[in-house]
């Protein structure tokens, strides 16, 4: 049986002490959406309360397209776009029949050669995919068809990025671009050079090399994932603002306090604080057209379980759930991406069940075994997430 080796919820062991423009120093505004967790009124889920599945496409599997996780995912017009970080690949896969269509980029050592990537991001007006390499500080810039079309060379370091405009914005964990005052979110021009602006200052013993990736797009829109809270931000007009937060999940330590931590003994003690003693990461999440959906680890007590969680921005209504069943597939806990007005979420046949795939291959003409690649399920919203009322 193949192994898939699923990525576990990263957390981050960084702090947010302001959304700070340069030399401007003030407290976060509230965010425009809030619910509040509730641990009693967490449920098992039935996808189809949710959700309406259109298709199933499993991603053709051969020597050349084999894929152990999908660290990130992006649609182009006919090409998907899948960075494997743990093999350091980026494979795409025909958008309509699934059929791998061709590697971008090598690792290697040779001059067109990436050493080691950690994010990629594409440009849908652009039409091009941008795949930083942090070891030679470069960032490759492909066009759709797979020809690498320039290379970009900086002195910031950074772990993931994304792209608005003419301006990339990057989680930086280096200490040679945060001299000035350890700012880790930066505002950077199109060529790399140059800071426009500055958010998230952190004091020095923070330890900032997590590898998240904090960054998720839905059309224009950038949104932004940052340490213990589950709190989503939205990048726009140059401003990083709060769009949502899950308030009694929310660090019981305040802003002001944390600006005064001035030690790493401190900073242990109070890092994981909320009014329910819950260790909190909130590092996967997708935001569609009408849901925000998030992936949350309570940790407590040496314990920990992940909860799914979903929230109606539009209705104001909210939803958490330990498990998320269907009749005929194996889905993962939230949606990974958007495309078009539909979520995407993945089902692994590595993780299946040997009897449950004469079920799922005659439910939807596919064939799947223990050996394929993971399958993209597209599915349209339905229905209210106030269940337990319903």
């Amino acid at each position: 049986m193949k192994s898939f080796s699923l990525y576990t919820l990263l957390i981050f062991l960084i702090f947010h002490m302001g959304c700070n423009n340069l030399g401007n120093n003030k407290n976060t505004p509230k965010s425009k959406f809030s619910s509040s967790f509730n641990e009693n009124n967490i449920v098992q889920l039935d996808a189809d309360r949710i959700f309406n599945i259109t298709k199933v496409l499993p991603l053709e599997t051969c020597s050349n397209s084999i894929i152990n996780n999908i660290s990130q995912i992006y649609f182009g017009d006919d090409v998907i776009y899948i960075f494997d970080e743990s093999q350091q690949k980026i494979l795409c896969f025909d958008i309509h029949s699934g059929s791998f269509v061709r590697q971008i980029g090598n690792q290697g050592k040779g001059p067109n050669d990436y050493i080691y990537l950690t994010c990629i991001f594409f440009d849908v007006h652009e039409q091009l995919l941008y795949a930083h390499d942090l070891a030679q500080h470069k960032m490759f810039v492909f066009e759709e068809n797979g020809n690498l079309l320039e290379t970009i060379k900086t002195e910031y370091g950074f772990k993931s990025f994304c792209k608005i405009d003419s301006s990339f914005w990057v989680w930086s964990c280096y200490e040679q671009n945060n001299t000035e005052g350890k700012y880790n979110l930066l505002e950077l021009c199109d060529k790399l050079t140059d800071l426009i602006s500055k958010h998230f200052p952190t004091n020095n013993f923070f330890d900032r090399r997590d590898p998240m990736y904090c960054f998720s797009t839905n059309d224009d829109k950038i949104y932004f994932v940052h340490g213990y809270n589950p709190q989503l931000y939205q990048i726009a007009d140059g401003k990083v603002l709060p769009l949502y937060t899950i308030e009694n999940l929310l660090r019981s330590t305040s802003y002001q306090e944390l600006s005064r931590i001035t030690n790493i003994n401190e900073y242990n003690s109070k890092r994981f604080l909320n009014s329910n003693n819950y260790h909190i990461s909130s590092a996967n999440y997708t935001v569609s057209n009408s849901r925000i959906y998030f992936t949350i680890g309570l940790m407590s007590s040496g314990l920990s379980r992940n909860v799914g969680h979903a929230y109606d921005y539009l209705q104001d209504e909210s939803l958490y759930y330990e498990s998320i069943s269907h009749k005929n597939l194996l889905l993962s806990m939230i949606p990974i991406a958007v495309h078009k007005n539909m979520v995407v979420l993945t089902m692994h046949p590595g993780l299946m069940h040997d009897q449950y795939f004469p079920i799922t291959n005659l439910a939807y003409n596919i064939n799947l075994s223990s050996e394929s690649n993971p399958c993209l399920i597209f599915a349209e919203e339905k229905g209210s997430l106030d269940i337990i009322n319903k």
